[in-house]
């Protein structure tokens, strides 16, 4: 056998085995997944995407750790089946760990249950069509238990299109922004409520939040406040609640109305209810029950 035979032979096995190879990592990168374990282990290793093909309940072993993104870029796509888990008031609260220089997409997915489903450590993490519901962090004893859904500290949430119903925590019932920028667009939260701070749906501090298109309704903080204090601190003089929104700290709030209204109705903080202010309704519900802005 000649030179010439031989490289060719030899070209022939290293394109098969380049073939072979990048076969072998296409299907470790794409992965569908039944079962709590197999979804953990995809969140840690895989590096493509995470399809759901069935409801997952991690139940009580699910719930007693943490998991870590472990891709440069991971998206989950749900389906639209439910990922539901069990309330234990265990630490560490976070369900799923992003941690600096990773991406998450999460999209079609249903999502109820947890101690706080995600904390995003100066990620990046896109969320289009999803739910979450009735998460809570409020009975833990870790000292960040704001934010049950998500908990961003210094990174990028961006959110389409999603709905947080009946989720709650000490402050920021659904979302709690700590440092970072959160994009919220065309999505509804109802029902979100903190158990002894501020910000029912949403609590923010030294970082910026834009609402795009959404709607708040029936969110509550339960705060304890004077009328004045809440009167200042809707000037900005002092810190107080937001049936909806609270901003402070430096933050930034930006209330955009772009191709649709952004609508507050029935927020309240404590025991005050919309109509309850010697304002007009709207202007009541929309600046005094709904948001706080010391920004």
């Amino acid at each position: 056998m000649n030179n010439k035979q031989n490289s060719r032979m030899l070209l022939t096995a290293l394109a098969l085995s380049m073939s072979l190879s990048v076969g072998m990592q296409k299907a470790q990168a794409d992965v569908t997944v039944g079962n709590w374990s197999d979804l953990r282990n995809a969140i840690q290793n895989a590096t493509g995407i995470i399809t759901l093909d069935d409801a997952i309940n991690p139940g009580l072993i699910g719930n007693r750790g943490s998991v870590e993104v472990g891709a440069s870029n991971l998206t989950i796509d749900g389906q639209n089946k439910e990922l539901t888990g069990t309330i234990l008031g265990l630490n560490p609260a976070q369900h799923i760990i992003l941690n600096s220089g990773r991406t998450l997409n999460i999209t079609n997915l249903t999502q109820s249950q947890y101690e706080r489903f995600l904390y995003n450590n100066n990620g990046t993490v896109n969320i289009s069509v999803s739910s979450f519901s009735n998460n809570d962090t409020s009975t833990i004893s870790d000292r960040e238990r704001a934010g049950a859904a998500i908990y961003n500290a210094g990174g990028i949430i961006n959110i389409l299109g999603s709905s947080f119903s009946g989720n709650q925590a000490y402050n920021g019932g659904a979302i709690a922004n700590a440092g970072g920028t959160v994009v919220i667009e065309n999505s509804t939260f109802d029902g979100n409520h903190t158990t002894g701070g501020n910000g029912g749906a949403i609590d923010t501090w030294s970082g910026t939040t834009t609402i795009i298109d959404s709607s708040f309704t029936n969110n509550h903080a339960n705060d304890n406040f004077s009328l004045n204090e809440y009167a200042n601190g809707v000037s900005g003089d002092t810190t107080y609640a937001g049936g909806a929104i609270n901003n402070n700290d430096g933050g930034t709030l930006n209330i955009v109305a772009q191709n649709d209204d952004v609508e507050f109705t029935n927020n309240y903080v404590g025991s005050i209810q919309e109509g309850q202010w010697p304002w007009d309704p709207d202007v009541d519900n929309r600046f005094f029950n709904a948001i706080t802005n010391n920004g």
